[in-house]
């Protein structure tokens, strides 16, 4: 699928709903996945039917790689938008069989096209059957393949595991990580599970009462005390990383994060699988030198830069070995104290790592 270059969306909505208006000032990113989150009823569905134009606002204002969908008078019809809209229900067509249902979000049948999504999807062997012998979860990734035939130039998906039991959502989480690391275009994701949030996206907008609480990279939300809170995480950072080594006689496994190592207690995992894993920022330690006694899982990182934390008497750091980054607020006494400036190199000594989930290659 082609890359669609400088596909910010930007979006001015203001809509009168029942209980509140939806209200919302937003410039999304054009690439990765950005999730839609809060609880039932704060506007994340409704946002996103204004941005595929299946819902019209009072006022609003929607513009994708530099194209107005909606301004003023202009009012761009769905079908126009060139997006992929995925639903709970994945609505399939019972009379045909899955390739069948494949071709049918194709303008000109292509064959190969669809060998293509069903191994990105991997739904190959089941081309010959119909919707009523699929899984919830095959049927949703039925319903992706198709969506993605239509060469869509961004995805809109509206809590498409609602629907699914557990082992299901476990079964498709793979391959929705991997839709974002293949696919070069925007991704919009409505959710209130967290854990599929955590999983999923780069970044977050949190919804409450149609209003915009939170906007940004889901790591650098992650380590604001106020806004994990809302999200029920406690200051934590996700990572992916790979299996890289297994020591049986200390039962420890070697996970790799980038070019920096850690070692986690010891993992069923095969060597070379991917993993996500959260490291919590309240229990890390910093120092200028690097601990002689407890050197097991120390990073060298640079302190890149000192934000504003809206935690009273905190500031927020942001670390950064290469290409990864880890925030962790700190007290602006001990700031002050050490002497801690921008670009000095400190010691990052993480005592704990989570593992929360597999993901397959």
């Amino acid at each position: 699928m082609e890359s669609i270059l400088n596909s910010n969306i930007d979006i001015r909505i203001e809509k009168k709903l029942p209980d509140f208006s939806l209200s919302v000032d937003l410039t999304l990113p054009g690439s990765g996945i950005t999730a839609l989150f809060g609880v039932s009823g704060s506007g994340k569905t409704t946002l996103l039917r204004c941005i595929a134009g299946l819902e019209k606002a009072e006022s609003a204002m929607i513009r994708f790689s530099g194209i107005w969908w909606q301004h003023e008078e202009k009012f761009i019809p769905t079908a126009e938008r060139r997006l992929g809209y995925i639903f709970q229900e994945p609505s399939l067509f019972p009379h045909l069989t899955v390739k069948e249902n494949l071709a049918f979000g194709q303008k000109k049948k292509d064959s190969a096209a669809i060998q293509t999504e069903s191994v990105r999807l991997g739904i190959e062997h089941l081309l010959t059957r119909y919707p009523s012998s699929l899984s919830g979860g095959e049927r949703q990734r039925v319903a992706i393949a198709r969506t993605l035939l239509s060469r869509p130039s961004v995805l809109l998906m509206d809590e498409p595991l609602a629907a699914l039991d557990y082992q299901r959502k476990q079964e498709i989480l793979p391959y929705l990580k991997h839709l974002k690391e293949q696919l070069n275009i925007p991704i919009i994701y409505v959710s209130h599970a967290i854990d599929e949030v955590i999983q999923l996206a780069d970044h977050l907008v949190l919804l409450e009462k149609g209003k915009v609480l939170a906007d940004g990279q889901l790591i650098k939300l992650l380590a604001i005390p106020d806004i994990a809170s809302k999200l029920g995480q406690k200051n934590k950072t996700i990572f992916s990383a790979k299996i890289v080594e297994h020591c049986h006689t200390s039962a420890l496994t070697k996970i790799k994060i980038d070019e920096l190592s850690l070692w986690v207690p010891l993992l069923a995992n095969e060597i070379g699988q991917k993993i996500s894993c959260r490291l919590c920022t309240n229990h890390i330690h910093l120092s200028a030198m690097p601990d002689a006694v407890f050197n097991l899982n120390q990073w060298p990182m640079k302190l890149a830069k000192i934000l504003p934390s809206n935690l009273a008497g905190f500031e927020l750091l942001e670390l950064q070995h290469g290409k990864t980054c880890l925030y962790t607020n700190m007290t602006s006494q001990i700031i002050s104290q050490a002497d801690m400036r921008i670009g000095m190199q400190l010691w990052v000594t993480i005592p704990q790592v989570e593992i929360v989930s597999s993901l397959s290659d």
